[in-house]
Order: C-alpha cells, then structure tokens, then sequence
C-alpha cells in the first residue's frame, strides 16, 4: 500500500487534525509521525492482520484435524469397550453354565454316594442269599436292646 505525500502545508493541517483526533481519544501525542511514518505505520498493521489471518487458518485446521483425531479416537474406544463388553456377558454366562454343570455334577455324585452307602450297609447286616439279618445286625440288636 502506498500512499502519495501530501504537499507541506496540507501536511501540516492533517498533523493537527490527526493530533486532535487522538486527544479525543485519550491518547496524548507530543509530535505527529511523518507521512512516510504513518505509511510505515499502515504497512505494518496491514502485514500483521495478514499474518494474523493465516495463523487463524491455521489454527482453525489444527483445532478442525485435532477434533476428527479426538472424535475417531473417542469412536474406536467406544467400538473397542463395547466388544470388551459383549466378551465379558459371553464368558460371565459361560461361567455360570459351567457352575451350574458342575452343581448338578455334584448333587448327582452326593445321590450316587448315599445310594451306595445305604446299599453297603445293607450289605453288612443282612445275608445275601436270604436276605435276612445277619450276625452282627443281630449282635447290635442284643447290644442296643441290653
């Protein structure tokens, strides 16, 4: 941006107004820059709006690129939990089927058990060809009985 020098006396008259104007707004000038200063000035301010707006792009881009990362990320956690999930109900019901196995397992083992005991007591008190009591069933009858 260029801006054409303005002869000294309208030079001179833009100082003041500009001075003016910058008292009005509380800021207190001894000198007023030169035109050359002022076109400096604008120069500057122009670069640095421009510099401002690219690094706004890209700091947009980057909050934009950063949020898909965190979102797919916060997508394949999900994803990933949720199959975590489904594999512990899977293996906490086979668990539970196995106990329930293994409980019927053992209550049919106890039945089997007392079926035998009662038939091996049998067995020590009665005869097996009679099927009547035998010695020591009698033995422990005249024992009890005394």
């Amino acid at each position: 941006m260029s801006i054409n020098p303005l002869p000294d006396e309208s030079s001179n008259e833009l100082s003041c107004m500009l001075k003016r104007l910058m008292r009005r707004q509380g800021v207190v000038v001894n000198a007023v820059p030169s035109l050359e200063g002022w076109n400096n000035f604008v120069l500057a301010v122009d670069q640095t709006i421009r510099e401002f707006r690219a690094n706004r792009e890209l700091l947009e881009q980057s909050v934009k690129s950063t949020s898909l990362k965190l979102k797919q990320a916060y997508e394949d956690l999900k994803h990933e939990s949720s199959l975590r999930l489904a594999q512990a109900n899977l293996h906490q019901r086979e668990l539970e089927n196995l106990v329930k196995e293994r409980t019927t397992e053992l209550r049919n083992a106890q039945l089997r058990l007392e079926e035998i005991n009662k038939r091996l007591k049998y067995d020590a008190t009665h005869d097996d060809l009679t099927n009547l009591a035998n010695r020591n069933q009698l033995i422990r009858e005249l024992n009890r009985c005394l």
